[in-house]
């Protein structure tokens, strides 16, 4: 036959097509009969072989297409074979094919030009013969292309043999010798019986070194025993190569490898090749050099080692559960979490290493889940398998005898070309020490947390003692002074006046320290005038210095602009301690507090402050911890100076609230000299903070007498507030008095008064819980009358609680009279309410629009009643978030609506509003805005009253109308 091995090639890939192509018995003395070395020559061949379907559909086509064509076998098979040749040749090639398949010629050749796949020309001559199958001429079509230079080029090689030639190089056994002569791989063929080498090709003496054997093959003189001393001296164990195969041609073992004193590695093939009786005829040797294949194999599990190490030392484990085949794997460490038998399977397949017993499974992984969670999983598994997307879970598994763990499951779909589902890979990550962790991180937040509590617990409850009777100390020393008194008993008044004044240092030092560390402390950022701050700290200091001789001098340099941007209240404290303590320790000599600017660019300038004194000094090996709390120098100096050690840890923290930095320098017994710097941000706010609520311009009108309710229950501070009220030269005061928050609540529903005096800490019931009492429960103007805090708290959560409750504003303990006096004149005189106690709206506007129509007047005061009480919602809302921008929003929104109904005056307040929360960069003081609010709710609440009234006066339906909204 033309190639007689090439369709038990294909036959290796469809048996029944063997049987039904019907090929001739091979010789008996053909030495390549076995199934395995027809294979092995068709796919090695060199030559471009098919098989086809009469009209030229390809049925086969050998693997070296890709070679020759730049097409994978797979591309081409079921495709026409003449669609590869040029379109001017492909008609000659049909004519010459069909001559061939008709039987004009056993054989035939033709030259022409067949298309790579990149769109290239080569010329190909081609060889076709027919394949009959029991007497039906042409079922099938062989065809052998070889690629041949372009004509006119002179050849290479074994020349070019042409159709009928009928020549030796025509011959099966020429072309068998050409494909085997060069096959990448090594073999050849060995008769047990005679001991002779029948054959063995080129790439075989390459392997073992016997070029020099091809002429004792030639005259039939090579043994086998020729072969296996040479072969063994290149054997990394010598003697491992032997070829004593059992005389009657019993089968080897099929397959052997050996290592090569070079490095490589080589793998034997064997088989037995038979002739048609089934007798013994000779053995066949197959010899592949796999060092890159076993090199490889070296890597893979050299990482797949790396990578089991890396799970175990991370704790992440990997598996992949096919969705086809439902096989489920599983790595070392996934199972070792798991707790799944890792000694009955393999660590990377899941499979029992020896192939039998029970194989690992996905339900093996759900059953080690902890059953409250199994749920969990499975969703989140359905949810990935559903809709494609990632599972991420995090479960408790239940190890046998082993605790609980918790793990982190992470889960992705991986999908074959066409979209579909094809299986999930995840990973297992044991979090159990983190749990544990993060557990002990909560306990320790919250035991954190509960000593805050309890700290600012003690600061409130400790503030509370303190300021309650140093306010009546404070408040009997004020009335005891306005009383006729003796030179002694003025000398008495100081002494007590100045213990009075250094106990308030030492108290909101302690304050101070608490907000700071606690966070509550803001920094402000108005236009702040240094040199005056300078001027205004240095003058309170003018009279100590002049009775101690001592001389203070200030030197500003300047590059100091005139205005910056910062918080003057906190450079004055700052500046108040550090020339405190300059004129306490210093006792000759001088005090001199310096301004320059050290840096100045297009965001801050940066202010150097330095304050130096020719004082007692401080020790070097002390420097290091005059900045830290309650720490003096020694304990000398709080014996002979006083102080709480407070002050400088409070500058400190001050100055870095700024952005800023505090050093000292010192010599003991020749003074010191602290030194800061704040960067102040450069710019101005683009609207200016509004000024606070003073007493310039003319006095607000106040009525002839005020009716108070003042809730106290301490004696002393009642005593001392009637006193106050009692000599208030400009107001008449009309007081009654409450010691709880029950007797508040009762007073108030018997009697009217313009202003309640709260204490928020009372027996029974507090102060808090009176004011949401009064306006939660009270109605009409009661519900909005003026409430003032008188609090011996000053931490800000109190502030704060201060205005949730609904309170208008607070003064902290103690204080002085006129303090009190100007906090009642600012809560009973607003510019939007009458002597009456109403607010003034005005109709008019909106009766002119509506006209006679009384039905849409209505209409537009049901939608006022409606959507106003949420917008006021929202306002106080926005006000308790500090969330200044939204504030102006709804500000914003209310002012076209008081507009509309008249009510200028409190348009204003809203305009003033907006802009302090348009402000850009602005903070607005978060007191005023409170207080702003209250007061636009309290004149909204009495708007809302009177429409509500209004409407009555249209009719008892009308009312029934109202939205439920409406009376919130």
């Amino acid at each position: 036959m033309f190639f007689d091995g090439f369709p038990s090639a294909v036959g290796m890939q469809n048996p029944d097509l063997i049987s039904s192509v019907g090929m001739q018995p091979i010789p008996v003395n053909f030495p390549f009969r076995t199934e395995r070395a027809h294979r092995i020559m068709a796919e090695n061949a060199p030559d471009l072989v098919g098989l086809h379907e009469p009209e030229g559909t390809f049925l086969f086509v050998s693997p070296s297409c890709l070679a020759h064509l730049g097409y994978l076998s797979a591309e081409l098979a079921g495709g026409s074979f003449f669609a590869l040749f040029h379109p001017d040749d492909q008609e000659p090639v049909r004519q010459e094919w069909s001559g061939i398949r008709a039987g004009a010629a056993a054989t035939g050749s033709f030259t022409y030009r067949m298309r790579r796949k990149n769109g290239e020309y080569a010329w190909f001559e081609t060889r076709v013969r027919p394949v009959a199958d029991e007497g039906v001429p042409a079922r099938w079509v062989q065809s052998v292309s070889r690629e041949m230079p372009p004509p006119g080029r002179a050849t290479l090689g074994l020349g070019t043999p042409r159709a009928g030639a009928g020549s030796r190089e025509d011959s099966p056994e020429t072309l068998l010798h050409r494909i085997a002569g060069n096959s990448p791989l090594a073999f050849y063929v060995f008769n047990a019986h005679t001991g002779e080498i029948i054959y063995f090709n080129r790439r075989f003496c390459e392997l073992w070194n016997l070029e020099d054997l091809e002429a004792l093959r030639r005259r039939g003189e090579l043994k086998a025993q020729d072969i296996v001393p040479r072969a063994n001296l290149m054997l990394r164990e010598a003697g491992q190569y032997a070829l004593e195969p059992a005389a009657d041609g019993g089968d080897e073992a099929p397959e052997a490898e050996y290592a090569l004193v070079d490095g490589r590695t080589i793998c034997r093939f064997a088989s037995v090749v038979r002739n048609e009786e089934n007798a013994y005829f000779a053995h066949l040797y197959l010899y592949e050099d796999i060092t890159g294949r076993r090199l490889a194999d070296d890597k893979i599990r050299e990482n797949q080692a790396g990578l089991a190490e890396a799970q175990r030392i991370a704790r992440v484990g990997s598996w992949t559960l096919n969705l086809d085949t439902q096989a489920f794997s599983a790595s070392a460490e996934t199972q070792r979490i798991l707790g799944l038998d890792v000694a009955r399977t393999s660590s990377t397949t899941g499979l029992p290493p020896d192939g039998t017993g029970p194989v690992l499974t996905f339900t093996d992984m759900i059953r080690k889940i902890h059953p409250d969670d199994v749920k969990a999983f499975i969703e989140c598994i359905e949810n990935t398998l559903d809709r494609g997307d990632p599972c991420d879970l995090t479960f408790r598994t239940v190890p046998s005898d082993q605790e609980v763990k918790h793990v982190r499951c992470q889960a992705n779909p991986v999908r074959n070309p066409d979209g579909s589902l094809k299986a999930l890979t995840g990973i297992i990550h044991d979090i159990t020490q983190q749990k544990r962790t993060e557990e002990q991180l909560i306990a320790a937040k919250e035991l954190a947390e509960r000593s805050v509590r309890i700290k600012e617990e003690f600061l409130a409850n400790m503030s509370h003692e303190i300021r309650t009777p140093l306010n009546g100390i404070v408040g009997m020393t004020h009335l005891l002074s306005q009383t006729e008194l003796s030179a002694e008993q003025q000398q008495f008044m100081g002494a007590i006046r100045f213990s009075t004044d250094s106990l308030m240092v030492i108290i909101n030092d302690i304050l101070d320290l608490a907000k700071i560390e606690s966070g509550m402390l803001q920094i402000e950022s108005i236009p702040l005038d240094v040199r005056q701050v300078l001027r205004d700290v240095t003058s309170l200091f003018r009279i100590k210095t002049q009775e101690k001789g001592v001389e203070i001098f200030t030197k500003v340099a300047d590059n100091v602009p005139q205005t910056l941007l910062g918080d003057s209240v906190r450079l004055n404290q700052i500046l108040l301690n550090l020339i405190g303590n300059a004129v306490k320790f210093t006792q000759q000599g001088f005090i001199g507090v310096s301004l320059h600017c050290n840096e100045s660019n297009a965001e801050h300038t940066e202010v150097v402050f330095s304050v130096k004194d020719t004082g007692i000094g401080i020790g070097e090996n002390k420097l290091g911890m005059v900045f830290d709390s309650f720490t003096q120098a020694t304990g000398d100096t709080t014996r002979r100076y006083g102080g709480t050690g407070l002050g400088l840890a409070i500058c400190k923290k001050l100055v870095e609230l700024q952005g800023g930095r505090i050093s000292v320098s010192s010599q003991l017994g020749r003074g010191s000299e602290f030194t800061f710097f704040i960067r102040y941000p450069k710019g101005m706010p683009a609207h200016p903070r509004p000024a606070a609520v003073t007493d310039q311009g003319p006095p607000p009108v106040l009525p002839e007498t005020l009716r108070i309710l003042l809730a106290e229950d301490n004696e002393i501070n009642r005593l001392i507030l009637l006193t106050m009220l009692d000599k208030w030269p400009r107001v008449a005061a009309s007081v009654d008095v409450a010691t709880n928050g029950l007797e508040v609540l009762d007073l108030l529903r018997e009697g009217d008064y313009d202003l309640i005096l709260m204490d928020c800490q009372m027996p029974r019931m507090d102060g808090y819980t009176a004011t949401r009492c009064i306006r939660g429960e009270m109605a009409g103007w009661k519900a909005r009358i003026p409430i003032i805090a008188i609090t011996a708290s000053a931490l800000k959560h109190d502030e704060e609680r201060v205005f949730e409750c609904g309170m208008n504003d607070f003064i902290p303990k103690p204080f002085e009279p006129q303090q009190l006096f100007e906090k009642i004149i600012r809560a009973v005189t607003t510019s939007q309410v009458t002597a009456s106690g109403t607010v003034a709206y005005d109709l008019t506007l909106l009766r002119e629009i509506t006209g006679d129509n009384s039905e849409t007047f209505v209409t537009i005061i049901e939608k006022f009643l409606e959507k106003t009480p949420l917008e006021i919602g929202e306002l106080t809302e926005s006000v308790d978030q500090r969330d200044y921008p939204r504030m102006a929003r709804i500000v914003h929104r209310l002012k076209s609506t008081a507009r509309f109904l008249g009510l200028s005056a409190l348009g204003e307040l809203l305009d003033e509003m907006e802009e302090e929360g348009q402000a850009a960069g602005s903070d607005p003081d978060p007191k005023r805005i409170r207080y702003q609010a209250a007061q636009v709710r309290s004149a909204f609440g009495q708007i809302l009253e009177g429409l509500r009234a209004e409407l009555r006066k249209l009719g008892p339906d009308t009312e029934g109308r109202i939205s439920p909204h409406a009376a919130d």
